[in-house]
């Protein structure tokens, strides 16, 4: 059985309190010191449920493992970098490794489920609404029940009594979906003016079990939604240093940080965090930030 990380365990290991350990945040229960290996990471969550001719049951687990390898080297670099100075095929894997580590995490595969849900749902409750159209959609199909448990059925439809349920297959369907989700976003976030910020101070950066952190541009509109085309980015890649992808194009030098903007960004960190998160140091600060956010809360859709 593959204990798959969705969190690669080079990258948290740069957050390390001991050698192997981080400081494991949860919501409701005191920190504790957990190792890397134990963290971020579910058993068989990247093995194919599905038999597919030719292909391996551990296929996805192997592509990101090449991805982790190419990529683990240009993030040691920019962790001690003057300034961003990646040449163009690093820049690029770098993006589609910051794609994917969005992409491939369980609050993202909850989202996309939610989405998926919602729609039906949605497309449900708009095709019941004409009921001529769905008594003969239900003849049509073979539906062979009497009028009285069509139209049953049809106001359940039209009041959200319906329950959608996923067979466990499913998840090759929305693991397939995240992964051209990320291809689809890697060229975005390449084309997003990169920044290497720097603590300046004793507050240190901290990351989760969802790394890729979106927050609101200053002149964002919650009408329009949030998503990789407007926000920001944040992607923390030590207790000292996070990477910044604003709305521009071009690089950065490195932009000392007050106490003040460090903790700002590691409340949208902890605020974007599914289950856990994952810091160098216990702290009161982190435990109670987190005690305040309610699981779910981020993964929730909704269509109308």
């Amino acid at each position: 059985m593959a204990n798959d990380h969705y969190v690669p365990q080079f990258y948290l290991r740069s957050f390390k309190a001991k050698p192997g350990k981080v400081w494991c945040y949860e919501r409701g229960v005191r920190p504790v010191l957990r190792g890397i290996k134990s963290v971020a990471s579910e058993d068989n969550y990247y093995t194919l449920k599905s038999d597919i001719n030719g292909v391996e049951k551990d296929r996805v687990d192997k592509i990101f493992q090449n991805l982790e390898s190419v990529t683990a080297p240009i993030i040691e670099h920019l962790k001690t970098a003057n300034r961003i100075d990646l040449v163009e095929s690093d820049a690029e894997m770098l993006a589609m490794f910051i794609a994917h580590s969005l992409n491939r995490t369980p609050h993202q595969r909850e989202r996309i489920k939610n989405l998926h849900m919602s729609l039906s749902k949605e497309v449900n409750k708009i095709f019941s609404e004409n009921k001529e159209i769905y008594e003969a959609t239900a003849k049509r199909i073979g539906l062979d029940a009497d009028p009285e448990l069509i139209e049953q059925t049809r106001q359940m439809a039209l009041n959200d009594q319906f329950e959608f349920v996923y067979e466990p297959s499913a998840d090759d369907y929305f693991l397939g979906m995240t992964l051209e989700l990320a291809d689809r976003i890697t060229p975005i976030i390449r084309d997003k003016e990169w920044h290497l910020l720097e603590s300046k101070t004793s507050r240190v950066f901290v990351t989760s079990d969802n790394p890729v952190v979106l927050m609101p541009p200053e002149d964002y509109d919650p009408r329009m939604g949030l998503g990789v085309l407007n926000a920001i980015i944040g992607y923390p890649l030590s207790p000292r240093r996070s990477l910044l992808l604003t709305n521009g194009r071009g690089t950065t030098g490195v932009k000392k940080l007050s106490r003040e903007s460090v903790l700002t960004i590691n409340q949208w960190t902890i605020l974007r965090a599914h289950k856990q998160v994952y810091a160098n140091l216990e702290s009161q600060d982190i435990e109670s930030a987190f005690n305040e956010t309610v699981e779910g809360h981020n993964t929730k859709v909704q269509v109308g």
